[in-house]
């Protein structure tokens, strides 16, 4: 988009999500009805980096996935 900045940080996590291959949870709805999902990577000293990022209105590149059945094991 002409003019748009994007921070380099915001970048980045876009692009490690990315190579991840696959898909986020939304962690919550704001009370503006936005979605917001939690990612966290483990970085070089072990340690996690956490980030919070919102999937907003003007995002037309979000597509909702079906949700993962859970896998019930029966009592041994």
């Amino acid at each position: 988009m002409p003019g748009y900045y994007l921070h380099p940080w915001t970048k980045g996590v876009f692009k490690r999500l990315i190579a991840r291959k696959r898909s986020v949870r939304i962690s919550w709805i704001d009370d503006y009805g936005a979605p917001w999902y939690v990612c966290r990577f483990r970085m070089k000293n072990g340690k996690w980096d956490e980030h919070q990022l919102g999937v907003f209105d003007s995002d037309n590149n979000w597509t909702m996935v079906k949700s993962r059945k859970k896998i019930s094991r029966k009592a041994e």
